[in-house]
């Protein structure tokens, strides 16, 4: 990893290849996917993340950074793909809701007394850890979009307040609000997973 460090701070502005920009895409990949999930959800952010790798790439020329150590070239680039990111999973969102809409109005159109389509999750993703208790892992899975990211952001990944602020453009006192409600959230569920 040293040696990727070492590149990343050598590249010139506008000269990110595409070798560099994969070694800088996978050292940040868990945290763009975890921004992605706060605007589409678990299930598509995978998606978003590669939908904007894809432009990313196709737009290398326009990444500058000035920085000269590896660290802060890192943290502009993981900025820049954070950006993109959010942008990319917007445009699913209002499209996957525009098609939604759509698909309604022809069910309606087509059988008027038929039961509304469930938005039901895939039972891998929504099991996320195997050894986690089933109502401790769907109390995860229930908590709001932007909450369970800035969680997992926080604990998993060990992002501070000010760094889930940036990267899913909200105030740092949300940020550490939304950690603060899903910790509280999840303690109510282990506690009665604990004496029940």
């Amino acid at each position: 990893m040293a040696d990727d460090h070492h590149q990343a701070a050598t590249i010139a502005p506008g000269t990110l290849d595409a070798g560099a920009f994969a070694a800088l895409l996978e050292n940040c990949y868990a945290t763009l996917v975890y921004t992605a999930a706060a605007e589409v959800g678990r299930n598509d952010a995978e998606d978003a993340v590669q939908r904007a790798a894809l432009t990313a790439l196709t737009n290398l020329d326009r990444f500058t950074s000035l920085r000269d150590d590896a660290e802060a070239f890192q943290a502009a680039f993981r900025k820049w793909m954070a950006t993109i990111v959010r942008n990319e999973a917007r445009n699913m969102r209002r499209s996957t809701t525009r098609y939604r809409l759509r698909l309604r109005k022809v069910a309606d159109q087509t059988a008027p007394n038929a039961p509304a389509a469930t938005n039901t999750r895939d039972e891998m993703d929504r099991n996320t850890d195997r050894d986690m208790d089933p109502k401790l892992a769907a109390a995860v899975d229930a908590l709001p979009d932007r909450r369970r990211s800035c969680l997992l952001l926080r604990v998993v990944m060990g992002h501070s307040y000010a760094h889930i602020a940036t990267l899913l453009e909200v105030p740092e006192a949300t940020a550490r609000s939304e950690v603060y409600r899903a910790r509280e959230a999840l303690l109510r569920v282990a506690q009665e997973v604990a004496h029940g």
